[in-house]
């Protein structure tokens, strides 16, 4: 709201007095204007979903026993996932740290990928 809200009402006074419908101004004003805001919730966004742990933790978890800590399905483990059983589970503290410098390492790349792509579709104002 805040983003619709700072966008100037002469960008839109102007395309009115151009002869721009309503779609179009929506098309060629709002969601150009909005793209920095939509930029940083998309990183946001792939980060939490790369660190994703306590919803797959609680979630799908099937307890062998009551004492037994939960594990979850093979299918929908995740790398955050590997790291807690690896390094506190079977306390091999290598391989968790390993996975956490991969997940770290993918992460980074990701975001470098995504502000380098920036450049092609969000627009400041």
């Amino acid at each position: 709201m805040a983003g619709l809200q700072g966008i100037p009402t002469e960008f839109y006074e102007a395309a009115a007095i151009d002869g721009l419908s309503p779609a179009r101004s929506f098309l060629r004003i709002t969601v150009p204007l909005l793209s920095p805001g939509n930029f940083s919730a998309a990183v946001l966004t792939m980060i939490n979903s790369l660190q994703m742990f306590d919803l797959t933790y609680m979630m799908m978890s099937t307890p062998a026993a009551r004492q037994a800590p939960p594990t979850p399905r093979p299918r929908v483990r995740t790398i955050a996932y590997l790291f807690y059983q690896k390094a506190f589970v079977e306390h091999d503290l290598g391989f968790g740290v390993a996975v956490a410098f991969v997940l770290l390492a993918f992460i980074l790349v990701m975001t470098a990928v995504q502000f380098r792509l920036q450049r092609r579709w969000v627009h400041y104002a």
